[in-house]
Formats: structure tokens, C-alpha cells, sequence
């Protein structure tokens, strides 16, 4: 079997995501051609992989550096026609592409149909405050151009089949991002720091406004409690809450760099997913990767990925619930301690990319 592994995009989860998901296909000795930008934020560690691995062949492709440049070299049809050559030229069986983007059904749509494709859908449609016609149709284009998908939790698979989708679906759950952990040696510290963290790209449907709702009450009773909210976003309507909790919270309203996420997480005792909706989150894994536990709302796919002691599940849009989960974990802090420590041991032997490579070539009957 070859796979050719296509991810263009160039920042935040998703040249993550493939670079460990190639590792563990590639330690399982599937011949690669990986396929990513020039301009990845991990292009570095794509090159030494490369160099590790003689089963891998790397093509790096010059895409675009800002949102002018994405709209100019979208019209490059030259490109894409150079991209199609490559994949038939290697001739694989499969092309896997690890998370959506743009420009994959662009390059996917000319390829011979012999060739099959298995797509990871990490959400089956857009959620609140993501939802505009491109991004639907991005959605609808993914799960059309695929002979086989890849979901990350039981909910995306039952709302695939509620969609009337019939193909092939694996549930692969999301696998720890233990990537990062290579940034910072605090990460196995047991200390209590007194703060919490809401991390990732700020969207309507991620629920900041119910913390923020919730923080008032979690002050009166816990002073010394910090916040942390860490991703880039707009943050208009949350500047009241900002201000008015200025001296109990740490706002970084900007892109969090590969070599931040580590060292700010690992600054805070627990993660606050105080979601509206959700498909599941690889902010969970990351928490657990670096031994921190997270307090969840009961939406989505997110209860699935949140074993017994590992976290607390909550009702979703509720500030009490919240405010009174929080100051329970902060009554007894030896529990966020023993809670980070089994997290994290569930992130390495549960949630490893050796399982989720075994998951896959397994439904793809892979022998060696």
C-alpha cells in the first residue's frame, strides 16, 4: 500500500495533527509522499522527519504567506496542476488528508478515481459563529470528494448518518498532542499555580461569554484565582468582562506560536471547555498531554473524550454550574493534581498515534 498524506494549511492544529499522524504510519512502515506547505510552522521537523524516515518522500510546496496572497494563488491553476502530477506520478492507492483545506478538493477532483480518498472530518458542519456559505460548502465539497472518512467521535459518526452520508466511516478518537510538550519541562510539575485557562481560537460557539458570566462568582469565592484566555479571535464583546476582571486575568488575544502553547498551559492548573457546541476538541488531548485536567460541558462528542478522573462534565450554558465546578476542583487541590496525573497517563497509553495508525490500517486491512 502507498499513501500520499495532503495538508496544506500552515498554522495551528493541523500541521500538527499530520506531522504525528505521519510519524506513527510511517513507523508502522507505510510508504508516504507527504504533501505540505513551505510556509508550515512545523516545516522544520517535516525536514528531519523526512531524514529519519526511508519511507518517507517529502514534497514541500510554496502556497501563500497572507489572505491576498491565498486569493491570488488560488487562481494558479499551473499549481494545481503540479500538485496532480506529483500524486499520479508516486501512484498510490490512497490520498489521506488529515484536515480540511481549501485547495485538497481542488487537487482531489482531477485525480483518477482508482486512486481512493480517506478524509478526517473533524466537524460535520460549521459551528456557531463559523457558519457562512464558503465554509458549507467547503463542509459539503469534503465529504463529497471522499471515498472513506475519518471522524473523531461516536457524535460526528451519528451525524453523518443522520445526513443521509453512506460511506465508509472510522472513528478514530483524537490522539494526545504530546508534540508540544517538547517546548517546555515544567509540563510534569505538580504545583498549584491558582489559574485556569480557556485556550484555542475564540468563537461564539466555544462559550467565553459563560466563563466570563461564571467568573464573577468563582472570585467571591476563590480571590486568588487567575484566568487565563489564550487565542486569537475577536474579542469585541467580551472587553467588558475584560476590564471589569482586569486584575484576575491574563489576556493573550493574539496567535499562540507551537513553542507558547506548551509553556502558557503549562502555567495554569486546569482547562475551562465551557462550550455552547461541539464535534469533540483536540484542546482536551493537549490538556491531558500535559497533565491537565479540564472541566467540560456536556455537549457534542466533548463526554467521550473525558474519562472518570480525568475531568469534570457539566450542563452546557449554565454560569453555576461552572463557577460551582471550579471551586469544587479548588476545595480539594490535591484532587487537580491526581486528576493532571491520570490525564496524563490516559494521553500516553490510551490515546497514543500508534493506536489511532492502528485504527486506521487496521479498517484499511494494511499488511505489511
Amino acid at each position: 500500500m502507498r499513501l500520499v498524506l495532503l495538508y496544506l494549511g500552515r498554522r495551528g492544529a493541523g500541521p500538527v495533527y499530520s506531522i504525528e499522524f505521519a510519524q506513527a504510519l510511517l513507523e508502522k512502515q507505510v510508504p508516504i509522499l507527504a504533501i505540505v506547505s513551505n510556509y508550515s510552522g512545523n516545516i522544520n521537523e517535516w525536514m528531519l522527519l523526512s531524514r529519519k524516515f526511508r519511507n518517507l518522500s517529502l514534497v514541500t510546496i510554496d502556497t501563500y504567506t497572507n489572505k491576498k496572497d491565498f486569493v491570488i494563488r488560488s487562481l494558479n491553476i499551473c499549481l494545481f496542476a503540479k500538485l496532480v502530477r506529483i500524486i499520479r506520478k508516486y501512484s498510490p492507492d490512497y490520498v489521506f488528508t488529515p484536515m480540511i483545506h481549501p485547495w485538497h478538493n481542488l487537487v482531489i477532483s482531477l485525480l483518477p478515481r482508482k486512486i481512493k480518498i480517506i478524509k478526517v472530518i473533524h466537524d460535520v458542519a460549521p459551528h456557531l459563529g463559523e457558519s457562512n456559505l464558503f465554509s458549507m460548502l467547503m463542509n459539503k465539497a469534503d465529504i463529497f470528494f471522499s471515498d472513506r472518512l475519518v471522524v473523531l467521535s461516536q457524535h460526528s459518526r451519528k451525524e453523518l448518518e443522520k445526513a443521509g452520508i453512506k460511506k465508509n466511516i472510522c472513528i478514530i478518537p483524537h490522539a494526545n498532542f504530546s508534540y508540544y510538550s517538547k517546548y517546555n519541562d515544567l509540563a510534569t510539575e505538580r504545583k498549584i499555580y491558582n489559574k485556569v485557562g480557556f485556550f484555542g481560537r475564540i468563537n461564539k460557539y466555544k462559550g467565553l461569554d459563560v466563563l466570563l458570566e461564571s467568573w464573577g462568582m468563582i472570585k467571591d469565592t476563590n480571590p486568588k484565582l487567575k484566568l487565563l484566555v489564550a487565542g486569537n479571535g475577536d474579542c469585541q464583546e467580551y472587553v467588558g468582562s475584560f476590564n471589569r476582571y482586569k486584575d484576575s486575568m491574563e489576556i493573550c488575544n493574539r496567535w499562540i506560536s507551537d513553542e507558547e502553547v506548551a509553556k502558557l498551559l503549562s502555567s495554569v492548573d486546569l482547562i475551562i471547555l465551557p462550550y455552547i457546541e461541539a464535534s469533540q476538541s483536540g484542546v482536551i488531548p493537549l490538556a491531558f498531554a500535559l497533565g491537565k485536567p479540564v472541566v467540560v460541558t456536556n455537549v457534542g462528542g466533548l463526554k467521550e473524550q473525558v474519562p472518570d478522573g480525568c475531568g469534570l462534565i457539566i450542563p452546557p450554558n449554565n454560569p453555576k454550574a461552572l463557577s460551582d465546578a471550579i471551586c469544587e476542583l479548588y476545595n480539594n487541590p490535591s484532587k487537580i493534581l491526581d486528576m493532571g496525573a491520570d490525564a496524563r497517563i490516559y494521553a500516553q497509553n490510551v490515546l497514543s498515534w500508534d493506536k489511532s495508525a492502528a485504527i486506521l490500517l487496521d479498517n484499511l486491512n494494511f499488511k505489511k
